[in-house]
């Protein structure tokens, strides 16, 4: 096992920290990589932290590490006058999913359609009165229309550019309702299990 005097900087940057009485840990013990996934420090006794990456730690290797992770966002948008709770995680171009009901949440498509997230960002939505989002008392306010708006909310609210639209069942009503109000908006549409809109 080494000792302290066998710790000794090895960089320039290390020699002056020694200089003003501290070390540095710039790989004074080789590779460590495998034991701390290319990072680690070392303290001494003057109070002074240095940390650093392992040299051999491959931008590939971090490349890769990276590409594993999938972080989750999720929040509230005020989108029309109400807020609507969202969840998005996934790499690529942007998929609005939409759920059925009315009155269900989005946590049944997972995991089921998770892999999509391989190359796709998903942001799944509850519409107004289902799950996490806002509950209104005025049943009037529970409309095609209005969710279409809170869609849209959300869109331009997070972002997203030109989207992809899933909608399945009910969420196929609303998908198609927000097609012929903002194509423009969309690159493509996807309908699940759904039905035309009733003529009213």
């Amino acid at each position: 096992m080494r000792s302290l005097q066998d710790i000794v900087p090895t960089c320039e940057a290390g020699r002056q920290e020694a200089d003003s009485g501290a070390r540095c840990c710039r790989y004074p013990l080789g590779c460590l990589h495998e034991a701390s996934h290319g990072i680690y420090g070392s303290s001494y006794p003057h109070g002074f932290v240095c940390l650093h990456r392992c040299p051999c730690q491959s931008a590939q290797h971090l490349a890769d590490a990276n590409s594993a992770v999938y972080p989750e966002q999720s929040g509230y948008v005020l989108a029309n006058g109400v807020f609507i709770y969202y969840t998005s995680f996934g790499k690529g171009d942007p998929l609005v999913v939409v759920h059925g009901g009315p009155g269900a949440d989005h946590t049944y498509f997972l995991p089921y359609l998770a892999p999509l997230a391989r190359t796709h960002r998903l942001i799944f939505i509850d519409e107004r009165g289902s799950g996490r989002s806002q509950k209104l008392q005025d049943v009037s306010q529970y409309t095609v229309e209005n969710m279409v708006e809170d869609l849209e909310g959300v869109r331009v609210a997070l972002n997203l550019g030109k989207i992809s639209l899933l909608g399945h069942s009910y969420g196929g009503v609303l998908a198609q309702a927000y097609a012929l109000k903002y194509q423009q908006n969309l690159s493509h549409l996807i309908l699940n299990s759904t039905f035309p809109r009733p003529n009213r």
